[in-house]
């Protein structure tokens, strides 16, 4: 099995902007706060001219979460917010498909935040069985989670043409 040294190991020898990057991406989102300040010394000590917000990436927040249901039970969407600072924002889709034990089936990202996002599918889906509401955002990551956890366990794995490649 990796470890974040065998990732790290080849990102530290190799001093590119890009490599650099990924150095800071890592820097904001672990938790680790030891590998945190390291990797901060390592990307400030290169000088690379990173776009700023990449330094703010441990502020990304979720917005907001909405599930769409339907009234046949078969799957449910369940459709995540995020802002990434300054004002970046996107929306993920995950299809859970509730025939197949509750698995993470399919998952896309879009460039626009969850209001506008869930307007237009609003607008596009007008079947009268079909529910949307608020979702809180703990419940929203514990489906995901266990949708996601449940899907790695299930063989043969399912594939699609989003799915597992948007799984991160």
């Amino acid at each position: 099995r990796s470890t974040i040294d065998d990732l790290l190991g080849p990102l530290r020898g190799t001093v590119r902007t890009e490599t650099t990057a990924v150095l800071a991406a890592i820097a904001e989102l672990t938790p680790d706060p030891l590998l945190q300040a390291d990797l901060r010394e390592v990307v400030a000590a290169r000088g690379h001219g990173l776009p700023p917000w990449l330094h703010s990436l441990g502020d990304t927040a979720v917005t907001g979460a909405v599930e769409m249901v339907h009234v046949l039970g078969d799957g449910d969407d369940v459709i995540v917010g995020v802002r990434v600072p300054p004002d970046h924002e996107f929306t993920a889709v995950v299809f859970i498909d509730h025939n197949l034990g509750s698995v993470a089936k399919d998952a896309f990202v879009v460039p626009e935040g969850l209001d506008a996002l869930v307007h237009q599918m609003r607008r596009l889906n007008d079947d009268p069985d079909t529910e949307w509401r608020a979702l809180d955002r703990a419940d929203a990551r514990a489906r995901l989670v266990e949708s996601i956890d449940g899907g790695a366990r299930t063989w043969p794995p399912f594939e699609s043409d989003t799915w597992p490649s948007r799984r991160p």
